[in-house]
């Protein structure tokens, strides 16, 4: 049987199992009927102030109190529960109080109707006139939260007073809607000026600016409501997106992609000592990765129509192409090694070419997706593929060299020597390809194979790999440009400018190699 606690006059807590007092207030003296053999015993107990503890408690008498006074003390108990239910949350005791309040717009005066007022658990709502009233509410500070629409929340602590109590609230207006913004190039940061930025909302033009120096627009004279912003500059690609306008500033930054740059580009990537493969859309800026075990990923190729990638797998000294879904969790190996390397799709998408090692020379080797070896094109590494699907140029002896991969026949093209990294541009009649110049420069050249001349396009730390865009008009590479990282970056540059103007497409840290663009 627990204890029983009955406070001597009015009670702000009834302990049951433990004697634990903390909540009464100084020098209240309450009895407390503990079992004894047969029996109870009333016992007082006096709180001293800040003590939470039971103090020693005094013996009111030496009597037992008898088995049959129990139920007297639970009902006298059950009273004082009662009476400590309709206290109200702040737990203070005394005369109640009554409320009677107005609320009023903060700039205009007008009452406010069908405010939601909040305090000590109880939720009345103003009428037409702004009032409201309240009773039965606990003397002390109290906190009050009010609600309306269209107007900021007011959070604030009133002191109540026992008795009646006059009060008045100001409610201040949300702000009017306004939508400001900036406009950036995704992959430079650098603002966007002129820009043409248009309002549309329910399916109307609402308003229509173009963006400052600094890329930003704003709107303002709104409501709350659904809106859709279109974005058009001359050298990029048109951005569309919805916002849902609420009161006050509405922020937006709108990241817009160069004409052409569209598509995926995979890559390797070494971070921390690991090399996986990921991807990057092109429109969005979004990266996924492709592979994650870190064990050695490089040189990726993507197919075609951009669903299935190849890769390089380097793993205790074996080395073999591994083939993808785009997304999938699980990969296949395609060649048995024990050294291939630099896969790259035919058009079709039914086979590749690779650079293998056989009898101590590197040679190139076309396969199907099951492994089987379909031709072997003599020695050279570097494979890549026409658009047409019936030429591979890769390199030997430090020249391009064409082949038809079905009869084997072989011109060498190209007005310079010791080069690396061929990739035809889309279109066939280009093929882009990287050279060295003196002892620490390498040169991204393009050879015109009409003219047989060949253009400088782009100047780096390292060898220059490079994968042609879809449309043409733009070139994936790898290099270290020192002016902009320290490590190799996959960088675009776009062939049919003359300012050279790079953008940096892996923009993280981290290392990034073997740009291959999809189709």
């Amino acid at each position: 049987m627990p204890n029983i606690l009955i406070h001597s006059s009015i009670f702000r807590r009834v302990v049951s199992t433990n004697c634990n007092v903390g909540c009464l207030p100084e020098g209240t003296a309450f009895f407390i009927f503990r079992r004894k053999k047969a029996g109870y015993r009333a016992i007082m107990d006096n709180i001293t102030k800040n003590d939470n503890r039971r103090d020693e408690m005094v013996s009111m008498g030496k009597g037992i109190l008898p088995p049959r006074a129990l139920p007297r003390a639970l009902l006298l108990t059950a009273v004082v529960v009662l009476l400590l239910s309709s206290v109200c949350c702040s737990g203070k005791l005394g005369a109640l109080a009554a409320i009677s309040g107005l609320i009023s717009d903060s700039e205009t005066g007008v009452p406010v109707n069908d405010a939601a007022v909040s305090v000590c658990g109880k939720t009345v709502r103003s009428n037409p006139e702004g009032q409201f009233k309240l009773a039965e509410v606990s003397p002390g500070k109290q906190a009050f939260e009010i609600k309306a629409a269209a107007y900021q929340l007011l959070n604030c602590q009133v002191l109540v007073k026992p008795g009646q109590n006059d009060l008045a609230f100001n409610l201040s207006p949300l702000p009017d809607p306004v939508i400001t913004g900036m406009v950036t190039d995704l992959y430079t940061t650098m603002p966007l000026r002129e820009a043409t930025v248009a309002l549309t909302g329910n399916g109307e033009l609402r308003s229509t600016c173009s963006t400052d120096e600094q890329g930003r627009f704003s709107f303002g004279l709104l409501q709350a409501e659904s809106y859709q912003l279109a974005v058009s500059h001359d050298l990029y690609e048109d951005s569309i997106m919805d916002l849902q306008v609420v009161p006050g500033e509405n922020a937006v930054e709108v990241q817009m992609t160069r004409k052409g740059l569209s598509g995926q580009v995979a890559f390797s990537s070494v971070k921390q000592g690991k090399r996986d493969i990921v991807m990057r859309s092109l429109m969005s800026g979004d990266l996924c990765p492709v592979t994650t075990d870190g064990t050695g990923n490089f040189r990726p190729s993507l197919s075609p129509d951009g669903s299935k990638i190849l890769w390089a797998h380097e793993q205790d000294d074996l080395k073999q192409i591994h083939l993808s879904n785009i997304g999938g969790l699980d990969s296949t190996v395609v060649s048995a090694g024990p050294s291939d390397d630099y896969p790259a799709w035919a058009p079709d998408g039914s086979m590749f070419a690779c650079q293998s090692v056989r009898a101590g020379a590197n040679r190139i080797i076309i396969m199907d997706l099951s492994g089987t070896e379909l031709a072997d094109l003599g020695a050279g590494r570097f494979p890549a593929w026409s658009p047409d699907g019936g030429k591979i140029a890769f390199i030997s002896s430090g020249k391009i060299v064409v082949a038809d991969w079905q009869s084997g026949g072989a011109v060498t093209i190209g007005d310079r020597a010791n080069v690396y990294y061929p990739a035809w541009s889309p279109d066939g009649k280009m093929v882009a390809y990287s050279a060295r110049e003196g002892d620490a420069s390498y040169i991204l050249y393009i050879y015109d194979i009409e003219n047989n001349a060949s253009k400088a396009l782009m100047s780096g730390k390292i060898h220059l790999r490079c994968s042609f865009a879809p449309n043409g008009q733009w070139i994936a590479f790898h290099t270290i440009l020192p002016e902009l990282s320290s490590a190799a970056q996959i960088y675009a540059v776009n062939i049919l400018e003359s300012d050279g103007s790079v953008l940096c497409l892996s923009g993280e840290n981290g290392e990034h190699r073997d740009p291959s663009w999809s189709r």
